[in-house]
C-alpha cells in the first residue's frame, strides 16, 4: 500500500504521508550526519509548521535482490500501535514512492502454528 510521496531534494527526500485516520503529514528524510555502526542513514520528522519538526522514524541504505537502492524507513508514533516498517523507492518519473505491506499479527501466526 502506498502512504506516501517523495522527491529528491538537497540533502534527502520531501514529501508527504497519508494514512486513514491521520491527517496527512509533510515530512522530510534528511541524513544523519556521521551515522553510528548498524544505525540509521536517515532520520525522518513530520513538520508541525515551519519552525517545529517532530521526529517519528529512521531509515537504512539498502540494495534489492535485483540490485535496486531503496530506502528501508521504520516509522513509530505514540499514536500507532505499533511502528511501521516501510519502503522508500524511485518511480520511473524522478518520484520516490513510500510503501508499507502489513505483516502478520503474531497472535495470529501462534494460533495458526498452534492449531497445525
Amino acid at each position: 500500500m502506498m502512504i506516501g510521496t517523495f522527491k529528491k531534494d538537497r540533502d534527502g527526500y520531501a514529501g508527504r504521508i497519508f494514512m486513514p485516520g491521520w491527517r496527512s503529514l509533510s515530512v522530510n528524510i534528511n541524513p544523519v550526519k556521521t551515522p553510528p555502526a548498524g544505525g540509521p542513514d536517515f532520520v525522518v520528522t513530520a513538520l508541525e509548521d515551519r519552525r517545529s519538526a517532530i521526529e517519528f522514524g529512521v531509515a537504512w541504505k539498502k540494495t534489492s535482490a535485483k540490485g535496486k537502492a531503496y530506502l528501508s524507513v521504520k516509522l513509530d508514533s505514540p499514536t500507532l500501535p505499533q511502528p511501521i516498517n516501510g519502503a522508500l523507492l524511485e518511480q520511473l518519473n524522478a518520484t520516490f514512492t513510500l510503501v508499507w505491506n502489513r505483516s502478520a499479527h503474531k497472535d495470529t501466526e501462534a494460533s495458526d502454528t498452534a492449531a497445525a
